[in-house]
């Protein structure tokens, strides 16, 4: 493929990845807007996801405000997991995966706020050990936005009722 072509596809891959994620966008636009309350204080915005397209594609569209890794590719530590494939001969990448998984999710913790979809157990527990149980938003299914992030946090016991894949 020429370098062109290679291009052009990459960057529609990095603009698909934004356009699914315009949810976990909006709704970290909205809490910005509630917490900042009129002041110039900065907000930072600390990015995890298992796609590295949209870490990068998000690092470029909003620089300095995003904290992300733009290098790593996520490996799912589950050698059974269907697109996995097995994991034989693997284990220095599987440890490896294990240490950024959680060290991703203690880093979670620490932040002021955490935005979760329903679906993720990964963003779950980080918002569960962050011992904040009023700065939880969680959005729907594949991140559906629905105006979640106007009202206010979801409840942390609420969210332990739902089975996320973990």
């Amino acid at each position: 493929m020429a370098k062109p072509q290679a291009a052009a596809l990459e960057a529609s891959a990095l603009e698909a990845a934004l356009a699914r994620a315009q949810g976990w966008f909006k709704c970290a636009e909205d809490i910005e807007a509630q917490i900042s309350n009129g002041t110039d204080r900065p907000v930072v915005w600390y990015l995890i996801s298992d796609s590295l397209a949209l870490r990068k594609a998000a690092a470029d569209k909003y620089g300095q405000k995003i904290v992300t890794d733009t290098e790593t590719q996520p490996l799912h530590v589950d050698c059974n997991n269907p697109g996995v494939g097995r994991c034989a001969g693997q284990r220095q990448v599987q440890v490896l995966a294990m240490q950024t998984a959680v060290a991703d999710i203690m880093t979670f913790a620490m932040t002021d706020v955490q935005v979760i979809t329903h679906d993720s157990g990964f963003g779950r527990i980080g918002g569960w050990l962050s011992g904040r149980t009023k700065a939880i938003w969680e959005l729907g299914s594949n991140g559906a936005y629905g105006g979640r992030c106007t009202q206010p946090p979801v409840v942390a016991e609420n969210i332990a009722n739902a089975w996320s894949g973990i």
